[in-house]
């Protein structure tokens, strides 16, 4: 259903999307399968050295889609409840439901 990612080597993508994916793989080990959204993109924030509500998380989803250019191009999380997501990693082959 969708293609892959631009490149799955993580260290080949943008700043903004890498710092996504380091924010979801650290917040993982602490959170498990709900990591919530503000923590999640205030540590993105802080690993990419963004100002504040610079990143949109949404745009990084498997299951979400946006207006937004980068959306589908570097997924790595499931939006799983209200501003909770789940890190599946880039790469992955997501074959739920897109909203």
């Amino acid at each position: 259903m969708f293609t892959k990612s631009p490149s799955l080597a993580v260290q080949d993508w943008p700043e903004m999307p890498r710092a996504v994916n380091e924010a979801a793989v650290l917040l993982q080990n602490q959170y498990g399968d709900k990591i919530p959204a503000k923590l999640l993109q205030s540590e993105a924030e802080r690993i990419g050295n963004y100002s504040k509500s610079t990143i949109r998380i949404s745009d990084y989803c498997y299951n979400l889609v946006n207006k937004a250019t980068c959306s589908f191009r570097h997924m790595v999380l499931e939006h799983v409840g209200k501003a909770t997501y789940k890190y599946l990693g880039p790469g992955f082959k997501y074959s739920g439901i897109v909203t």
